[in-house]
């Protein structure tokens, strides 16, 4: 065997180790992977004000866990905990309104009231009230899943950033791009990420912000 060849062989072997090795946390180091080309101006700021990298991918995985992750699990929480301590006879209360609601419906819904009524006619608050137990703790069982997930995600978006300078420059020599298309590439992809990112970001504060402020109005958790 040629020596070229060996060598081909020992890096396939290598590299189908190291993907059996983190095969479990691929999605995860692809969505920190992600994060750290869309937030890298995130970095950079934090780098100008600290002048260490260091730092700076501390700071920025801070920022990404509150603004992004701690509203997921806050709303997982408390979702689990409601559901918990769910009183069944606010569901009966809830069923006798929704009958009174459906025995006052204007003509131009006659239609669908032997619908709704057909509905209600097999709801049992009983029965609903422990599934809605059996819900909680799936939720539970879901929101543990993923702590552990952003866990691994914020580690990974740690080392994406404290190295990514590091890795790009290693797959631009083994790529043997030219100094000027390789960085011509990267800042597009960040430009292009980083716009999706923050579109998506200032969307949902918007839409959030709107919702709760009415549902606030009306007498229910805003900030949930």
């Amino acid at each position: 065997m040629k020596k070229e060849h060996f060598t081909i062989v020992l890096l396939l072997l290598a590299t189908y180790g190291v993907y059996r090795l983190y095969e479990s946390f691929w999605i995860s180091i692809t969505v920190a992977t992600l994060l750290a080309i869309s937030t890298h101006h995130i970095q950079m700021g934090f780098f100008t004000l600290t002048r260490s990298r260091f730092w700076a991918s501390a700071l920025s995985t801070l920022v990404l866990s509150i603004l992004f992750f701690a509203p997921l699990g806050y709303f997982l929480f408390h979702i689990s905990v409601m559901l918990q301590n769910l009183d069944p006879a606010m569901l009966k209360t809830i069923d006798t309104n929704l009958r009174d609601w459906i025995a006052h419906l204007p003509p131009t819904f006659s239609r669908a009231e032997t619908k709704i009524e057909a509905l209600l006619s097999d709801f049992d608050t009983n029965a609903l009230a422990q599934h809605l137990l059996d819900y909680a703790s799936q939720i539970g069982s879901f929101a543990m899943a993923f702590l552990t997930k952003t866990i691994f995600i914020l580690i990974f978006y740690f080392v994406a950033l404290y190295y990514g300078k590091d890795i790009f420059e290693f797959f631009k020599r083994s790529a043997h791009f030219p100094q000027q298309e390789s960085t011509l590439i990267m800042f597009e992809m960040r430009s292009s990420m980083s716009v999706v990112f923050y579109s998506i970001i200032a969307t949902a504060v918007f839409e959030g912000a709107l919702f709760g402020i009415a549902v606030e109005y009306l007498g229910y958790n805003g900030l949930l």
